[in-house]
C-alpha cells in the first residue's frame, strides 16, 4: 500500500512538472471565531489527493491522521478542504496555514474571534456588601475594575471609599476561561451605582445601582412605661408570650431576642414593604420567680458587616411578676409572767403588690392596723401587723393565728404562735429508804425529788447535807408530765451506792425555775457495812522451817467470822471469829514442804453485802529433780541445717541454771534461758542450743547438766548422741591414670557418706555412662576396670554418689591411653626442573614426645631402594626420575603398644615428572624399508607423563614427515634405579612407513617429548577401528557396600558402543560389575554409576573399556578404593597407592588428604589411513594406558598440567597444586581421631571426597 501510495504520488508529480508549469499558493479563508462555537478554516488549490493544515508550523491535519479527532473534524472535496474547529477557545488562538497538491504553502492566517465577558448581578449580602460575579473571562490575570459610587441630588454620584476583594477560579461553564468574583467591604445606608470595566480580550463593562438602609429601633409588645423605666409584667406560673418587631432594614437584619442576657430566639427572615424589611421575633417564657426582675432585651443589626457599620440597635424592659406573699411569720414579743400584758407580730414578706393581714384568737376574729412597705431593689412588698392583751397562767399555751391575703392565693396563708407565760413551781417532796441501808458499795439506795407545775419548768439540785453544801452530781435524767395551767410538774431520781463512809450524812432536794422563792427538803443515812482486810505480805521461806504464822485483820460492822483458804480450794484449813476489840484470825503450819507453796486466802464476812478477802503468798525454795534433752539427733548434715536441742529441768526455785557438753567438751548457747511456770510455784528452765554440725560429729554425746545452788539439790545430767546424716564426700585418683593402648587399669572411687550411697561411674567429657560389666563393689566404694584400653578410652571420667542427703556428689579424674604414634607423611609431587622436593613426617601420639628413627624409600612394585636417617624433614635435591617412590617415616614416642599395627611409621608417595628416556644405547637406529610397501619399527622409551608428542622431521627440513605414522603403546621395560633394576611400565612407539618414492628415503629426526622435555633419536631409512576408552574422572561417596563412579564416554568408533566397567581386588582377575549400553551418544556430559553389593573394608581396583563390533576400546585409568570398616571408621588405616606403569597413584596417613586433580587429555589426531590391527597389550602389562590407537600424530596434551605452579618450582604455567599441603597448626596432641575435612577448593579427580573412610588412591 505505501508502495502504491508512493507510486501515484510520483505520477502525480510528474504530470503537474510537465503540465503545470506555473504553481500558484494554497489558498486559505479564515472565519471568524466565536467563543464556545465552531469555527471553519478552508484551504483551497489544485487537488487534495496530498494536503496538510498547521497551527503554528505544526500539522494539526493531514490524509493521514487528525491530531484531536474530538476538537476538529475535517472534510475534503476535491479541491478543498475544511477543518472545523469546535467549541473555540483562546487555545485556539495562533498561526494557520495549509497546503493542498502541491500548490505551496498558504499564506499564514491568524485566528480572530470574539468572546465578550458577561457579569451577574448578587444581592446585596446580608454583611452590607455588593457582590458581582463575572464569567468568560481570559486571560486568568484578567483586568478588571469594580467601583461603587454614591447617588447624590442631581443625578451626579461621589466615590465611595471601599475595599474590593476577588477570587477567581476556572469556569466550569467555558472551557479554557476564568470566572471572578468582586466583594465590595460593608457600605453606609445609602443609595449607590456600580461599574464594572473589564480591559481584557474578553472586554466587557457591567453597570448598576442598589440601595442600603439600617432598620430604626425594634419595639416589645405589652411594655409599658414607669418613671421613665420599660417595663413588662406577668403573673407568676402562667406562659407568657414576649414578641419583638423590626422593621425598615435593607438589607434584612437579624433581629435577636435575649433574657437575661442569654439568646432565646432569633430571625433574619422578614417581610419586603415599600422596598424595606419588617422581622418579628417572638419567645415564650414559664414566668418562674427566679426570671423575676431579668432584662428581656430585642437587638436589631447586621452581624457580618465590618465594624462601625453592624447598625446595632436595641430595647430593653425589666420582667415583673406579679407574686403572693414568699413568707409569713407570727411570734410573741419577750418572756411575759402571769397578770401582764403580751404583744404578737405578724409579717408578710415577697409580694407584688401588699398582703392583707387579720387575726383570730380563742373563736375572736379581729383586724388591727396593716402597714407595709416596698423594697427599692427588688421591688417586693412587706405587710406588719400587731395583736396585744393581758394574760393569766390560764393562757399560757393557747394558739393565735395571722392570715395573710393576696390575688395570687385562692386561700389566705396562715402562722400560728403559741403564747407562753411564767410561772413558779407550788412545792417539793424526797422520798427514799435510808434507815439501816446495807452499804456494801454495790447496793443502790433510790430516792426521787418531784415539783409542783411551774412554767419554765424547775431546775432541781441535790447535796450532801444542807443546801448550801456540796452538790451531788446526777446524771438521771428529768421526767416532765403537765401540771395545771399547761406547766410542767418535774421529778428526778438519786441513785447512791454509799459506803461505809457515807454512815450518818444527810442528803438534801431543792427546786427553782428562777420565778418566785426557792423550794428544799432533807433527810439524814443510817449504814451497815461489810468487812474490809487488811493487806498480807508475801512470805519467802525454805522447805523443812517450821511454824509459820498467817495473820490478816479486819475492818467491819459488826464484827466478822474468818476462814482460811488455800490454792483457791473450797476446803476450809481453819476457821476464827473475831470480836470488837480484836477482830482477826491467824493460820500456822507446822513444818514446811515444797507441797506448801501457794496462794493462802483469808476471808471474812458478817452477813452484809459480800465477804472481803485478802492473799498472801507463800513461796517454798527448793531443788530440780530432773533434767531431760529433747530435738532431732538425727539431722541431715549439710552445712546448712542446725541441730537444734532443748535441755528442760523439773521445777525448781529458784530457777536451775543450764550447761552445755559435747564429747565432755564445753560449748555454748546463743539463746537464753527460758523460764515457765513449774510445782510449787518453781520454775519450768530450759535452753535451746543450734549449731551446724559438721559429719565427723555424727556419734558426738551431747549432755546438759542443771541446778539453782540450793545445798539440798543434786545435779542431774541429760545425755543424748548425735545420729547425723551428710552427704557423699567422693574421693578419686588425684593423677591422672595412665593406661598403655590395649592394655589394662583401673580407676578407684571411695565414699565417706551416710547412709551408703549409690554410685556410678560416668564419662565426663561426652556423658555417657561406662560398662557395667567392669564395675568392682566395694563397701560404700566402686572401682572401674578398663581392659584392653583404646584411645577412646582416654578423657575425663566421674564418680558420681547419691545417698537421698544433698542430691549427686562427684569428683573427677583422669584417664590418658598412651600409645605408639600414628604417622603422616606430606610430600608434594613435582619434575626434575625442580631444586629440591621437601616430605614432612607428622607423627600422633601419646606422649606427644618423638624420636625419629628413619627414612625410607620404597620403589613401589619393586622394595627399599635407599635409607635416609631419621628426622622430621627429609629434603631430596638434584632430582631424577630414580626419586620417585613410596617414602617411610619411622617414630617413637617411648609408648610400646597400639591397635595400630601400622603404629610408628606413615608413608606417602612421591611423583617426579621426567622428561622422556629413549631406552635404546645408541643415538641412530637404521630402518630398512620397501618403497610401496608399510614398514614398521619400534622405539622403547621411559615416561612418568602421558602427555607425549612424537615427531619425526626429515634431517634438513622443518616440516614432518608424510610418509609416517606414529603410535604408542605402552610395554613393560627394566629400568635402572640406583644399585637395581627394576621392571616397570614403559612405552614403545611403533613407526608405520609408506615410502612411494626414493627421494623419501634418508635420515630423520624422531623426537619424544613430554611437558617435562624431550629426548631425540636420528632413523635412517636406506631404501585399517574399534573405540575410544571412556574417561574415570573420580570416585565418590565410598560407603562400607557402595561406591559413586562418575565418567565420561569415549569416542565411538563410528559404531553403537557398550561400557563395561570392571572391578578387582587381586588386580589379576578382573568382573564385570556393570554394563550399558550407550549407542552412538558424543556428549561429554558426567555420568554417575552407583557401584553396590561391593564388600566393607576392601581394596577394590576399578576400569572401565568400551566395545563396538569392530572391537574394544584400551581401559581407562585404573582406580582403586577402599570401602569403609564397622568398626573404626573415625579412625581409618593408612592405604598405600603406588605407581603402576608410570601412572600417579596416591597415599593418606590418619589425617593426611592427598588431593590428585584429574588430567583432561586432549588428543589432536589426524587419521590418515587405516594400519594394520597390531596386538592389544592388556591392563596388567600396562594398567595406565590406553592399548592399540593406529593413528598419526597422537598429540596428548593436558588442559592443565600436573606439575603447574608447584609451592617449590619456579618453572610451568601457574595453576592449583597437585597436593594440597597439610594444614598442622591445629594437630592436638592427645589423639582424639577427627574426620578430615572437606576441601575447598575442588578435587577434580576425587569430586570432593568428604574423607570418613580410607581415601581412594588414584592410579593414573
Amino acid at each position: 500500500m505505501w508502495l502504491y501510495q508512493m507510486t501515484l504520488r510520483l505520477i502525480l508529480f510528474l504530470i503537474t512538472v510537465n503540465f503545470t508549469w506555473t504553481r500558484t499558493a494554497t489558498l486559505i479563508n479564515l472565519g471568524q471565531g466565536r467563543c464556545g462555537e465552531e469555527t471553519e478554516l478552508v484551504c483551497s488549490g489544485t487537488g487534495t489527493f496530498t494536503w496538510n493544515i498547521r497551527k503554528d508550523s505544526i500539522i494539526v491535519a493531514d490524509p493521514a491522521q487528525l491530531h484531536d479527532d474530538i476538537k476538529y473534524s475535517v472534510s475534503v472535496t476535491s479541491t478543498s478542504v475544511t477543518l472545523t474547529i469546535h467549541n473555540t477557545d483562546v487555545s485556539d488562538l495562533g498561526e494557520y496555514s495549509c497546503e493542498v497538491a502541491y500548490d505551496g504553502r498558504s499564506e499564514h492566517k491568524q485566528l480572530q474571534f470574539e468572546c465578550q465577558a458577561n457579569a451577574t448581578l448578587a444581592s446585596v449580602t446580608s454583611g452590607k456588601r455588593l457582590q458581582l460575579t463575572v464569567d468568560k473571562l481570559f486571560p486568568a490575570s484578567v483586568s478588571a475594575v469594580l467601583s461603587v459610587n454614591a447617588m447624590v441630588r442631581g443625578g451626579g454620584a461621589s466615590s465611595v471609599p471601599s475595599q474590593v476583594s476577588r477570587f477567581c477560579k476556572n469556569s466550569n461553564t467555558y472551557r479554557n476561561y476564568t470566572i471572578c468574583k468582586w466583594t465590595s467591604s460593608s457600605l453606609p445606608d445609602g443609595q449607590y451605582t456600580y461599574s464594572i470595566v473589564v480591559s481584557t480580550p474578553t472586554s466587557t463593562t457591567r453597570t448598576g445601582t442598589f440601595e442600603m438602609y439600617t432598620p430604626g429601633a425594634p419595639q416589645l409588645a405589652n411594655s409599658i412605661t414607669e418613671e421613665s423605666k420599660l417595663i413588662l409584667r406577668v403573673d407568676e406560673g402562667k406562659p407568657a408570650t414576649v414578641s419583638c418587631t423590626s422593621s425598615g432594614g435593607y438589607p434584612v437584619q437579624t433581629v435577636l431576642l435575649y433574657l437575661d442576657n442569654s439568646l432565646q430566639a432569633s430571625s433574619n427572615t422578614g417581610a419586603l414593604q415599600n422596598g424595606l424589611y419588617t422581622v418579628n421575633v417572638s419567645y415564650t417564657i414559664l414566668s418562674s420567680r427566679s426570671q423575676d426582675l431579668k432584662k428581656i432585651c430585642c437587638n436589631s443589626s447586621y452581624p457580618d458587616a465590618d465594624d462601625g457599620l453592624k447598625g446595632q440597635g436595641g430595647t430593653c424592659a425589666t420582667l415583673q411578676l406579679f407574686l403572693p406573699p414568699s413568707q409569713v411569720s407570727a411570734s410573741q414579743d419577750g418572756d411575759v409572767v402571769s397578770g401582764n400584758s403580751i404583744r404578737v407580730h405578724c409579717t408578710a414578706t415577697g409580694s407584688r403588690p401588699a398582703a392583707g393581714l387579720s387575726w383570730a384568737y380563742m373563736g375572736t376574729t379581729s383586724t388591727p392596723q396593716v402597714s407595709t412597705s416596698v423594697d427599692g431593689t427588688t421591688y417586693l412588698y412587706t405587710a406588719v401587723s400587731n395583736y396585744t392583751g393581758t394574760v393569766t397562767a390560764a393562757d399560757n399555751g393557747q394558739t393565735i393565728t395571722c392570715l395573710a391575703a393576696h390575688r395570687l392565693l385562692p386561700q389566705p396563708l396562715m402562722a400560728n404562735t403559741t403564747l407562753n407565760l411564767l410561772f413558779e413551781p407550788s412545792g417539793i417532796s424526797l422520798t427514799g429508804n435510808t434507815d439501816g441501808f446495807q452499804a456494801t458499795g454495790n447496793n443502790r439506795l433510790a430516792m426521787s425529788c418531784t415539783t409542783g407545775s411551774a412554767n419554765p419548768p424547775s431546775i432541781i439540785t441535790w447535796h450532801n447535807g444542807t443546801a448550801s453544801d456540796q452538790v451531788i452530781s446526777n446524771n438521771h435524767p428529768y421526767v416532765n408530765t403537765t401540771g395545771q395551767y399547761n406547766g410542767v410538774v418535774r421529778q428526778q431520781k438519786l441513785w447512791m451506792y454509799p459506803t461505809r463512809y457515807n454512815d450518818g450524812q444527810s442528803v438534801t432536794c431543792s427546786a427553782t425555775n428562777n420565778i418566785g422563792s426557792v423550794k428544799s427538803t432533807t433527810v439524814s443515812l443510817n449504814l451497815h457495812y461489810s468487812p474490809i482486810l487488811s493487806f498480807m505480805t508475801d512470805r519467802t521461806i525454805q522447805e523443812g522451817d517450821k511454824n509459820v504464822a498467817l495473820k490478816c485483820q479486819a475492818w467491819s460492822k459488826p464484827a466478822a467470822t474468818f476462814r482460811w483458804y488455800k490454792g483457791g480450794s473450797s476446803v476450809v484449813l481453819h476457821q476464827v471469829n473475831g470480836t470488837s476489840d480484836d477482830n482477826s484470825g491467824t493460820y500456822v503450819i507446822r513444818l514446811v514442804s515444797r507441797q506448801d507453796t501457794g496462794r493462802y486466802e483469808c476471808r471474812a464476812e458478817n452477813g452484809v453485802g459480800s465477804a472481803d478477802s485478802k492473799y498472801v503468798n507463800l513461796i517454798v525454795e527448793f531443788p530440780a529433780l530432773t533434767t531431760t534433752i529433747t530435738g532431732a539427733t538425727g539431722i541431715y548434715a549439710n552445712g546448712v541445717n542446725k541441730v537444734t536441742l532443748t535441755c528442760s529441768t523439773g521445777s525448781s526455785n529458784p530457777a536451775s541454771i543450764i550447761n552445755w557438753f559435747r564429747n565432755n567438751q564445753t560449748i555454748t548457747s546463743n539463746e537464753s534461758l527460758v523460764n515457765m511456770s513449774g510445782e510449787y510455784g518453781g520454775k519450768l528452765t530450759s535452753q535451746v542450743i543450734k549449731f551446724v554440725p559438721t559429719h565427723k560429729m555424727d556419734g558426738h554425746v551431747m549432755e546438759c547438766r542443771a541446778g539453782n545452788g540450793l545445798q539440798s539439790s543434786t545435779a542431774e545430767w541429760a545425755r543424748e548422741k548425735l545420729d547425723l546424716k551428710y552427704n557423699p564426700i567422693v574421693s578419686v585418683n588425684i593423677a591422672p591414670v595412665e593406661i598403655d593402648e590395649t592394655q589394662s587399669g583401673s580407676l578407684s572411687c571411695t565414699v565417706d557418706s551416710k547412709p551408703l550411697s549409690t554410685i556410678t561411674w560416668s564419662r565426663f567429657d561426652s556423658g555417657n555412662t561406662v560398662p557395667t560389666n567392669r564395675l568392682v563393689k566395694g563397701s560404700n566404694s566402686l572401682g572401674y576396670m578398663i581392659t584392653d584400653a583404646q584411645r577412646e578410652d582416654a578423657g575425663d571420667y566421674r564418680c558420681t554418689a547419691y545417698n537421698g542427703y544433698g542430691g549427686n556428689k562427684f569428683n573427677n579424674t583422669q584417664v590418658v591411653i598412651r600409645y605408639s604414634p600414628d604417622v603422616g607423611v606430606v610430600t608434594q609431587n613435582t619434575t626434575v626442573n625442580a631444586p629440591s622436593v621437601v616430605i614432612r613426617c607428622n607423627p600422633s601420639g601419646v606422649p606427644a614426645t618423638y624420636t625419629y628413627t628413619s627414612w625410607k624409600q620404597v620403589w613401589p612394585g619393586y622394595g627399599v631402594v635407599r635409607t635416609f636417617s631419621g628426622s622430621d624433614v627429609l629434603t631430596l635435591t638434584s632430582l631424577t626420575y630414580k626419586d620417585n617412590g613410596v617414602y617411610t617415616c619411622e617414630v617413637e614416642n617411648g609408648a610400646r603398644y597400639s591397635r595400630n599395627p601400622s603404629a610408628g611409621q606413615g608413608q606417602a608417595l612421591l611423583n617426579i615428572l621426567s622428561y622422556p628416556v629413549i631406552m635404546t644405547v645408541e643415538t641412530t637406529m637404521t630402518v630398512a624399508v620397501q618403497i610401496g610397501n608399510v614398514s614398521e619399527f619400534s622405539v622403547d622409551f621411559f615416561s612418568n607423563t602421558q602427555d607425549i608428542k612424537v615427531y619425526i622431521v626429515k634431517e634438513n627440513s622443518e616440516s614432518k614427515s608424510n610418509i609416517a605414522s606414529t603410535s604408542i603403546l605402552p610395554k613393560r621395560l627394566t629400568y635402572r634405579v640406583f644399585d637395581h633394576n627394576i621392571e616397570v611400565g614403559g612405552f614403545v612407539v611403533r613407526t608405520m612407513l609408506t615410502v612411494k618414492k626414493e627421494e623419501e628415503l634418508g635420515s630423520y629426526k624422531l623426537t619424544i617429548e613430554n611437558n617435562i622435555g624431550s629426548q631425540n633419536l636420528t632413523v635412517i631409512l636406506k631404501p585399517k577401528g574399534p573405540p575410544f576408552a571412556p574417561t574415570i574422572i573420580s570416585m565418590t561417596n565410598i560407603q562400607q557396600t557402595s561406591a559413586v563412579l562418575t565418567w565420561t564416554r569415549g569416542f565411538h568408533g563410528g559404531f553403537s558402543q557398550t561400557v563395561y566397567v570392571e572391578i578387582s581386588v587381586d588386580r589379576q582377575r578382573w568382573d564385570v560389575k556393570f554394563e550399558t549400553y550407550e549407542g552412538k551418544l558424543e556428549n561429554k556430559t558426567k555420568v554417575n554409576t552407583i557401584l553396590q553389593q561391593l564388600q566393607p573394608g576392601t581394596l577394590y581396583f576399578i576400569r572401565m573399556f568400551a566395545e563396538n563390533e569392530m572391537g574394544k576400546s584400551g581401559w581407562t585409568r585404573t582406580f582403586n578404593i577402599t570401602t569403609t570398616m564397622t568398626v573404626y571408621t573415625a579412625s581409618p588405616v593408612p592405604v598405600v597407592g603406588g605407581v603402576i606403569g608410570g601412572c600417579l597413584g596416591a597415599i593418606v596417613v590418619i589425617a593426611v588428604i592427598v588431593v590428585i586433580f584429574q588430567r583432561n587429555y586432549t588428543f589432536n589426531i589426524s587419521k590418515k589411513r587405516e594400519a594394520p590391527a597390531g596386538p592389544f597389550i592388556t591392563e596388567s602389562e600396562n594398567p595406565g594406558y590406553d592399548a592399540g590407537r593406529p593413528y598419526e600424530d597422537v598429540s596428548m596434551t593436558t588442559a592443565t598440567s600436573d606439575y603447574a605452579a608447584l609451592g617449590n618450582v619456579d618453572t610451568g604455567p601457574e595453576n592449583v597444586h597437585v597436593y594440597s599441603s597439610l594444614d598442622t597448626s591445629n594437630r592436638k596432641p592427645h589423639p582424639v581421631y577427627e574426620n578430615f575435612e572437606k576441601r575447598t577448593n575442588e578435587d577434580l579427580v576425587c569430586n570432593n571426597a568428604v574423607q570418613k573412610s580410607p581415601v581412594e588412591t588414584v592410579l593414573n
